[in-house]
């Protein structure tokens, strides 16, 4: 077959050698996998979806259920947003109602016009944080996490847990509250 290798366990093409690897019962892509529209992935009895990265290399990056959005250019990368009525993502700010609920956490900076990577699910890293492992999370009034509960007159929203002193697990609730 022209372009592709097959080298023991590996098959691959004439630019990437080794973009399939199979062993023990396992499937190894070295690549991304693109589904062509409508089809899915069917996981069988008991399967599992597992985040084996639970501590990311790089500051303000993540992993877990990413979507694509336009994020305003006044985002920076790690900052919690939520959906503008104009589709855009805008930093999220417990002093407002109308910037909650926080649906991400921005996994690059923001400009206005580009389609750019937003967790929705998953684990992150902010090095700026010094969090506790085990603390409920929530929205600040600058776009980030804090485990400090928002104070009278704020808008409360749990949108985690801390895993460790800078890692983030985020599953945010959509249910806001004023906090009396």
């Amino acid at each position: 077959v022209d372009n592709v290798i097959t080298n023991g366990t590996t098959i691959g093409h004439t630019d990437d050698t080794e973009l399939l690897t199979l062993a023990d019962g396992s499937l190894t892509l070295a690549g991304d996998l693109t589904l062509s529209d409508d089809k899915k992935i069917t996981l069988g009895d008991e399967g599992t979806v597992v985040l084996s990265d639970v501590d990311p290399s790089t500051n303000e990056r993540g992993t877990g259920l990413v979507i694509k959005g336009v994020l305003t250019a006044n985002v920076g990368g790690g900052e919690v947003v939520y959906l503008k009525s104009d589709g855009q993502y805008e930093r999220a700010d417990n002093d407002q109602e109308s910037t909650m609920p926080a649906v991400g956490v921005a996994l690059e900076d923001g400009d206005g016009s580009n389609a750019k990577n937003i967790l929705i699910y998953g684990v992150y890293k902010q090095t700026g944080l010094s969090l506790t492992r085990g603390e409920e999370l929530y929205v600040t009034d600058n776009g980030y996490v804090t485990h400090t509960v928002p104070g009278s007159g704020h808008f409360l929203q749990r949108v985690g847990v801390a895993l460790d002193t800078n890692i983030v697990l985020f599953m945010p609730s959509l249910d806001v509250i004023e906090h009396a």
